[in-house]
């Protein structure tokens, strides 16, 4: 379902926080550019009991004028939203609200588009308002407003969402606005999925039933769409569908989620071994750091785990010759063996990981590997030492690695964990090594399945991420994205090892090409098959058909790497043959495996393109750069900035063209008729796009009317 909160219009001067709009009419005389109305901060709370949805939107406004002003307060009500009950209040008190239907509606969106010139609101095509009198925004102080309304989310393939749409993102008139949004998840049935594909949400999980969902923010601009999804099931692993289709490619988003709290005897027992680099280079707080981390990791070992520990510089030195259970003894014997770490020597990275390799047998098998260096004694060849260990790990250990610093080799740390089903993750100068190691520790505490798999069936899929799947642990989550070329009904079979037994799960789902929200699925998946084309460039070498790949979905998708920035700065309409020799021409020297520039590129790419890290294996939301905010994803189209045009990435040139001039008859007629280009057209005034078999172009002097013949053409 979606919720929706705008800014205010007061008179010529305004700032827009996405529907929720105040209008002042007529605006003050006179009117200095100094004193307008600005918001300060947008709250917002909702209760989620089940399907149940009671949501409170408190925005806070400051009027800079020296006197009282009075204002029409409209929020828009997405058609499809189930509203049960609103309250409206002004300060503490209550005030009427009127309900205009989709009609009324439009008619107060088209003169406000009309008169202000800003197309912004042109994306509410099909919702009804709620409308009321406030007064008095408060003469040189804060008026609040709030709104509670309660509404049922549908569910779809066993998720609800949840949406809350912030419009087109646009400036914050004054200063700085803090967002703040807090969701309170309730169910009968245990929750599985919590999950949003669009902001780098916090979690906080209490126990399997209730779940607390927070976001925070300081912005200066605001803009886009917050979308929640969760499920609930009974079942012990929960996976949960969502489909979407763009220009005819089929793309999936998967969740594959178990319980929150498993009962001890449903974990699968582990064997652990933790290498600790501690040559010279670890002295000082480094050292303090992971010591403190190997003694958290220690102290949160499941009763049916075995473990060791080993410590190395130009000498190994093992804790025990052979595996261990924690017990309190032996607990205590390996603390001291921790305290007694010292950093000093060289850095013999060959024998430690062939020594820790030498420990394992059958079972679940994990190697923590913490290192802050090159290899200095013993093999040195980093290529020789993971020929080395893929031939010496019999057991199917999976390698975690941390890389400490900049002084590493990220392509080596990367290999070592890619080849042997494991996970590097690097720890910056300005980072907590115990923080990272510990909450990487909480996340592989619980294992619940391993060695796990899933066949879609009939759905035939393809290009799936991340490839191999990792290990299922008790309250976290996997995402899975791909392609598929079958839609229909298809039983989706997941498999996992279970104490060394094979256990199925089977879940029936419907493969669809239904569009989801915003079309954002597909954009997920080219976001994570670009992180993998970027793993094969820095690790394997560039080659000109990753380049070509690379270019392609970043154009479509409009998603920027470094081989693919000119595209803001050159005209998108440019054949993309022509921009390949460009984009290799521009990133010719290969890319630094050690060094504060290859950490950072490393790091970066993984939190922009989703490549799974130990922290999360959500996708994340990042911080555009100054480049991709001059490219916009809206409702499955890329649009690019070029000379103040927004241009459709890929739009076709051979089409015929119609030029029509903003704000005429023409344009409201085009968004009366088409109600879907409302979403295009709130970009701007300035717009070119493709609407089926013809192409749309808004400029300031074009067609004022629509002749019959081509209203006929464009309600095709």
């Amino acid at each position: 379902m979606r919720n929706t909160i705008l800014g205010c219009f007061i008179g010529i001067i305004f700032c827009r926080l996405a529907g929720a709009t105040i209008i002042i009419q007529p605006p003050p005389q006179p009117f200095p550019e100094s004193a307008f109305v600005s918001i300060k901060d947008c709250t917002v709370k909702t209760k989620i009991a089940d399907q149940l949805a009671t949501t409170t939107v408190e925005l806070a406004y400051y009027n800079h004028c020296s006197r009282d002003l009075e204002g029409t307060f409209i929020f828009p009500i997405p058609p499809e939203a189930a509203i049960s009950k609103f309250y409206l209040y002004v300060g503490d008190e209550e005030v009427p609200a009127e309900l205009l239907d989709e009609a009324q509606a439009r008619k107060i969106y088209e003169d406000i588009v009309r008169r202000k010139k800003d197309p912004a609101l042109l994306e509410y095509a099909g919702y009804n308002l709620l409308k009321a009198r406030v007064f008095p925004l408060v003469a040189k102080g804060e008026t609040k407003i709030k709104l509670t309304y309660s509404q049922i989310l549908k569910q779809n393939q066993g998720l609800c969402e949840y949406r809350l749409s912030l419009g087109q993102e646009d400036r914050v008139t004054a200063g700085y606005c803090n967002l703040s949004l807090q969701v309170l998840i309730d169910s009968k049935t245990p929750l599985k999925s919590i999950y949003s594909p669009t902001q780098d949400i916090r979690v906080t999980r209490k126990g399997n039933r209730h779940a607390e969902v927070d976001w925070n923010e300081q912005v200066n601009s605001v803009g886009g769409d917050l979308v929640l999804y969760y499920s609930f099931s009974g079942k012990p692993v929960a996976f949960n569908l969502l489909t979407d289709a763009r220009q005819g490619e089929n793309c999936f988003l998967a969740l594959v989620s178990p319980d929150m709290v498993v009962d001890a005897t449903d974990v699968l027992p582990k064997n652990i071994v933790f290498i600790l680099d501690s040559s010279g280079s670890m002295r000082g707080e480094k050292m303090k750091q992971a010591k403190e981390a190997l003694l958290f990791c220690l102290q949160n070992l499941n009763s049916k785990d075995k473990f060791n520990l080993i410590d190395f510089d130009d000498q190994v030195v093992r804790f025990s010759d052979n595996l261990v259970s924690p017990t309190a003894g032996q607990i205590e014997r390996a603390r001291n063996f921790v305290d007694q770490i010292e950093a000093a020597g060289g850095t013999n990275i060959s024998g430690a990981l062939t020594a820790g390799l030498e420990n394992f047998g059958e079972g679940l098998n994990y190697l923590i590997f913490l290192t802050d260096g090159l290899p200095t004694v013993g093999e040195r060849d980093v290529n020789k030492i993971l020929s080395q260990v893929k031939s010496g790990n019999q057991a199917k250990v999976r390698v975690f690695d941390f890389g400490v610093g900049y002084d590493v080799n990220t392509y080596f740390l990367d290999k070592l964990a890619a080849e042997n089903s494991g996970l590097s993750d690097y720890v910056t100068p300005d980072e907590d090594i115990e923080v990272k190691v510990s909450s990487f520790l909480k996340n592989i505490s619980t294992p619940v399945l391993a060695d796990i798999s899933l066949n879609f069936g009939s759905a035939d899929v393809f290009d799936v991420y991340p490839n191999p799947l990792p290990d299922l642990f008790a309250g976290t989550q996997l995402v899975v994205t791909g392609r598929f070329r079958n839609t229909g009904h298809s039983n989706v079979v997941l498999t996992g090892r279970l104490e060394g037994a094979l256990k199925t799960l089977e879940y029936p789902i419907d493969f669809s090409a239904n569009s989801s929200w915003d079309k954002v699925i597909p954009k997920i998946w080219a976001q994570r098959r670009i992180g993998y084309l970027l793993d094969q460039i820095r690790l394997s070498g560039q080659s000109p058909e990753l380049v070509q790949e690379i270019v392609v979905l970043s154009k479509k998708y409009g998603i920027m790497t470094k081989y693919t920035s000119f595209l803001v700065d050159v005209d998108v309409r440019t054949p993309l043959v022509e921009l390949y020799p460009s984009a290799q021409e521009r990133v010719n020297a290969p890319a630094p495996v050690t060094g504060e520039k290859a950490v950072r590129e490393v790091t970066a790419t993984a939190k922009r393109f989703a490549i799974d890290r130990h922290e999360t294996q959500n996708l994340r939301r990042v911080s555009a750069t100054p480049q991709e905010k001059r490219i916009v994803w809206v409702a499955g189209k890329s649009f690019f900035n070029q000379n103040g045009v927004w241009v459709e990435s890929d739009f076709d040139a051979k089409k015929e063209r119609i030029v029509i001039k903003a704000y005429s008859e023409a344009y409201f007629l085009l968004w009366q008729i088409r109600p879907e280009v409302g979403k295009y057209l709130s970009l701007g005034d300035k717009i070119l796009f493709q609407l089926e078999n013809v192409v749309i172009e808004i400029r300031d002097a074009g067609m004022e009317q629509l002749s019959e013949e081509l209203l006929d053409k464009l309600r095709k």
